[in-house]
């Protein structure tokens, strides 16, 4: 076995230790000892590409071993930080986040099995490194405060100020993990050269513009995007943050753009039926500031699928956009007028309770 691969297996064994010492009681610096283990398994990440790279000690089992064993460190630490809380007694880090975090290493780590199973070995491009680095920086800044709050009390450190530089990690962290990655070259591999990546990409591709398939229902395809649409704006609003709300609705906006122009490719069609993302991440557009009881949400819904049908005034033009933004701004535009006429119901409801 090469240096290499023996830094990753070790990487794994540190990965155990470092639960050990962060949910660990009863001894003195337990939390500065998890952050050292975190330090010096973050590093062996470095290092084992260094040495394979500069001593051509690449090798395929390394190749498959090195994400995995950065997933199983970073996957540890965050559901770790779901244990443990903060001043407040609240999780560090909400569940749902840490969900929606390991899905998707899940979901990258079936990719590469397929891939395997065809001869390919996808290897992470620069974009999946940055966001593996992104997220260990962050999780070393959370591991410093937990450190400072628990260990060095000494220094007088206000609980309160860590609560509030963790709150903008996680904005940070959810952005920085979002963001879709893309996987590299296939690589020659018994003497056979495979495109398998362009082929899950466009698998991947379908999947989202149908809004995970719903967009092969028959009938009213639009509807049914819009009806996930509603568990997207739930997982959101149950943040409780404004900011990862917005952020997060943004960015959700313009992976849609770009995600169901390259479905209309696919598809050979400028927009087709079928492609119901842009009705789906437009939701929580729908519902800014609504939301407090049920007549509302269903208002605000029930004018966006009048207006997304109906397509008045400026909206039908906006269709003549090229590409994705044709496809999405129409669509966003309904929700903003749906938007409007979920709160001007709500005033007239409470000016007539008065």
């Amino acid at each position: 076995m090469t240096l290499p691969n023996k830094l990753t297996l070790g990487r794994l064994v540190l990965t155990a230790f470092f639960v050990v010492a962060l949910l660990g009681s009863g001894l003195a610096y337990l939390k500065t000892t998890a952050l050292a283990i975190f330090i010096i398994a973050s590093l062996t990440d470095w290092l084992d590409g260094w040495l394979a790279r500069t001593r051509g000690l690449e090798t395929t089992f390394g190749a498959l071993l090195d994400p995995l064993a950065d997933k199983v460190l970073v996957a540890a630490a965050f559901i770790c930080f779901i244990d443990l809380k903060n001043a407040v007694g609240a999780a560090l880090v909400p569940a749902w986040m840490v969900l929606l975090i390991i899905s998707r290493e899940f979901l990258v780590t079936g990719l590469r099995l397929v891939a395997r199973e065809q001869q390919v070995v996808l290897k992470a491009e620069r974009l999946g490194k940055h966001k593996t680095i992104s997220q260990m920086i962050t999780i070393i800044v959370i591991l410093v405060g937990l450190a400072a709050r628990e260990d060095w009390r000494s220094l007088g450190f206000d609980p309160e100020r860590f609560d509030a530089l963790f709150a903008e990690a996680v904005l940070v962290l959810l952005v920085v993990t979002v963001a879709p990655s893309r996987y590299g070259r296939a690589r020659r591999i018994s003497g056979k050269t495979a495109n398998c990546s362009s082929n899950m990409r466009d698998r991947l591709v379908k999947i989202f513009a149908t809004g995970f398939g719903v967009g092969y229902l028959p009938g009213a395809p639009g509807l049914a995007g819009s009806v996930v649409g509603l568990g997207y704006w739930w997982l959101l609003r149950a943040s409780g943050s404004a900011w990862v709300y917005g952020v997060v609705c943004v960015a959700g906006i313009g992976f849609a753009v770009w995600c169901s122009g390259a479905a209309a490719r696919l598809f050979e069609q400028k927009d087709p039926a079928r492609v119901v993302i842009d009705e789906l991440v437009v939701i929580p557009v729908v519902l800014i500031g609504l939301g407090a009881t049920w007549w509302e949400v269903l208002v605000a819904f029930g004018c966006f699928r009048i207006f997304d049908v109906l397509k008045p005034g400026v909206v039908a033009g906006l269709q003549r956009l090229p590409a994705g933004w044709g496809i999405v701004a129409d669509d966003l535009l309904s929700a903003g007028y749906a938007c409007l006429a979920g709160h001007a119901a709500r005033w007239l409801v409470n000016a007539a309770t008065i």
